[in-house]
C-alpha cells in the first residue's frame, strides 16, 4: 500500500560545470508518496524553468537512447562509485522530464544504496541533478525571466540523487 505525503521543497536553483563537456542541473523536488516494497521512485529530473544561471533546459530537447543502454542512477554524480539505482523509464512532456527508478539495497549487498533510498524515503534527500552534454543552444529566450542561454537539445549522460537542492519544479513521486 502506498503512503502518500506532500512537502514543500526549498526554492533554490543552480547549475554546475564539472568539466567542459559535462554539465549538471540540480532540481529540488516536492515529495508526493512512496511504495517502499517496490523500492521505486518517480521524480522530475528536469523541468522547463529558469535556473540560477538564468538558463533554461528544454525538456523536449532531451536525447536519452544512449543513456538507456546503461541506465545508472548515481549519488552526487560519483561516477567512480557503484550506482545506487537503475532507471526503468523516462517520460518527456513539454514541461518536464520524469524518470522512474528502482533502488538497489541490502539484497544486492549495497549498503550505500540502502542508505540513500532510506534518506529519500524519509525525506532527508529530495533533490536530483542531470548530467548532460549540450547538443544545441540558442540565445533566444524561452521564458520571460530568463537571462542566459536556452539549451534546446541535450544528451542525458546520467542523473543523480544529490544533497543540494535547486529547482522547485522538480517532483519526487515515489510509488
Amino acid at each position: 500500500m502506498a503512503e502518500t505525503a506532500t512537502f514543500n521543497a526549498p526554492r533554490i536553483v543552480t547549475r554546475e560545470k564539472s568539466s567542459p563537456k559535462i554539465e549538471h542541473k540540480l532540481w529540488s523536488p516536492e515529495i508526493k508518496g512512496i511504495d517502499e516494497k517496490a523500492r521505486t521512485v518517480e521524480a522530475v529530473i528536469s523541468a522547463l524553468a529558469v535556473d540560477r544561471e538564468g538558463e533554461v533546459l528544454l525538456p523536449r530537447g532531451i536525447v536519452y537512447a544512449e543513456y538507456m543502454k546503461n541506465p545508472v542512477v548515481l549519488f552526487n554524480h560519483a561516477n567512480r562509485d557503484l550506482p545506487v539505482a537503475q532507471c526503468l523509464d523516462i517520460s518527456v512532456s513539454d514541461t518536464e522530464v520524469v524518470a522512474l527508478m528502482k533502488f538497489a539495497g541490502l539484497a544486492q549487498l549495497h549498503e550505500k544504496a540502502e542508505t540513500v533510498f532510506r534518506l529519500v524515503r524519509d525525506r532527508f534527500l529530495r533533490s536530483f541533478s542531470v548530467g548532460f552534454q549540450t547538443l544545441k543552444e540558442t540565445r533566444e529566450k524561452l521564458l520571460p525571466t530568463q537571462t542566459s542561454r536556452s539549451v534546446i537539445s541535450w544528451a542525458l549522460l546520467e542523473f543523480s540523487v544529490v544533497a543540494m537542492p535547486a529547482l522547485p519544479e522538480a517532483l519526487v513521486r515515489m510509488t
